[in-house]
């Protein structure tokens, strides 16, 4: 995970160098923005997604005091609504933002969640509108007032985040639900919070029971194994370096035998990592196959096909 720290704040995301970060500083409340953001992200990852609607909301309107210098005073919905106008002058004109939800429906879900409350019912709708426009809304202040690319700012996360907005964006041709897609946010952020809350031997003895399935008994090991000899036994499949964990050779990928077959191409179906156990279900597919593209190179192309007589000339 990507930490930066500094005498005037921390962040657990981003890599911020230090004389960025005393820029934010000298332009309140921009770190409160950036921080909130993250948060944001903590709580998506542990699945209180209208929290998380309402805290990125929190990070828009300190986005917008930053680029204003202003507090913001009036919290009716004219005046929340005024304040983010504001990110209309901030945002470069030719940045792509979505047209569906609007943000007075973002804004009105937040109200809704924040004065009234939810139920489990809302976790879709939150989810959906927190990364189909409150994500993009924020890297949009982020790039135009700062020059920053939010997604390149957090490292490998980042693309993961980029990628998932993306596929949610694409509700044409993918059918995957926010709430599916955030799993996928969720797994990643779990994994790489383990730094924070264990002791490196711990995260030792973990990964190496982890890779040898442990010799607890429990149910969850044993379902675990079954799921990744059902993967290595579906053919043709591959194994790459897990785009969530980084563990070399450890994700599991099932192939589409036509794009195999017919078109020489490598395009992963499914797959599911023996290291950090994130598993890629087939609707969750168009995520993994972008996750998986720069390792589908060229020479793993030419082996897979020679492996399954597959003739590239």
């Amino acid at each position: 995970m990507n930490k930066s720290h500094s005498e005037y704040a921390s962040f657990l995301f981003f890599n911020f160098d230090q004389s960025l970060i005393e820029v934010f500083a000298s332009k309140a409340p921009t770190i409160s923005a950036f921080q909130s953001f993250e948060t944001f992200l903590l709580l998506s990852a542990f699945g209180r997604h209208p929290q998380a609607l309402v805290t990125l909301c929190s990070a828009l309107e300190s986005a917008s005091a930053a680029s204003t210098g202003r507090k913001i005073t009036d919290t009716s919905e004219g005046g929340l609504a005024r304040a983010w106008e504001v990110l209309n002058e901030v945002i470069p004109r030719d940045y792509q933002l979505p047209t569906n939800p609007t943000r007075k429906q973002l804004r009105e879900k937040r109200n809704d969640v924040a004065h009234f409350g939810f139920s489990n019912k809302d976790d879709h709708d939150c989810a959906f509108y927190s990364l189909s426009l409150g994500v993009p809304l924020f890297a949009g202040w982020a790039e135009g007032e700062y020059g920053i690319n939010l997604y390149k700012s957090c490292g490998n996360f980042g693309r993961l985040l980029e990628i998932t907005v993306g596929v949610i964006h694409d509700s044409k041709r993918n059918r995957i639900t926010a709430l599916d897609a955030s799993s996928v946010l969720r797994r990643w952020i779990t994994f790489h919070l383990r730094e924070t809350f264990m002791a490196d031997w711990e995260i030792e003895v973990l990964d190496a029971d982890r890779s040898t399935f442990g010799t607890s008994p429990a149910s969850g090991i044993e379902i675990r194994e079954t799921q990744l000899k059902t993967l290595q036994d579906t053919e043709p499949n591959a194994l790459i370096d897990c785009p969530i964990c980084g563990e070399f050779d450890s994700m599991f990928i099932a192939l589409n035998e036509k794009e195999l077959f017919n078109n020489k191409r490598l395009s992963p179906d499914f797959g599911q990592c023996n290291h950090c156990d994130v598993r890629f279900p087939p609707k969750l597919s168009p995520i993994l196959r972008e996750l998986c593209t720069p390792h589908l190179n060229e020479a793993l192309t030419a082996s897979i096909c020679k492996s399954y007589g597959v003739d590239l000339a």
